[in-house]
């Protein structure tokens, strides 16, 4: 089959197509209307429009007291105040260590496995006093 045959059938199938289903292919659907939500959600942006904002907290001071409570401050002053976690409920030595190793694992928390066992310990003998 020659270059020249090829070139001559494509030809043929094309004026084929056109012949049998029209010259252009159809027009696509008209777009849908905007739904009332959509509605809503502009007029609420154009309303009220977003923006960044930045928003300073107050620092809090106060830190973990007594014996053992040099653990504490150096791990969990990070993310908690000191205030928050000594109003949790009380908690046993073993619940405290299931607490921050599913810190340690699930948020990441930079927990040195050595330090679980004596921030458990602390802060169950913080809320027994």
């Amino acid at each position: 089959m020659s270059f020249q045959n090829v070139c001559y059938g494509i030809v043929a199938v094309a004026g084929i197509s056109l012949a049998l289903f029209g010259k252009s292919p159809p027009a696509p659907p008209a777009p849908y209307p905007p739904t009332p939500e959509a509605l809503r959600f502009a007029a609420a942006e154009a309303a009220y429009p977003f923006h960044n904002a930045s928003i300073e907290l107050p620092a809090g001071d106060r830190q973990f007291q007594g014996p053992g409570s040099e653990v504490a401050n150096a791990n969990c002053l990070s993310c908690h105040s000191a205030g928050m976690v000594l109003n949790q409920p009380p908690l046993s030595r073993a619940v405290w260590e299931e607490e921050v190793r599913k810190m340690r694992t699930a948020y990441h928390a930079p927990v040195a496995e050595v330090d679980v066992g004596p921030i458990a310990e602390y802060l169950a003998a913080m809320q027994a006093r």
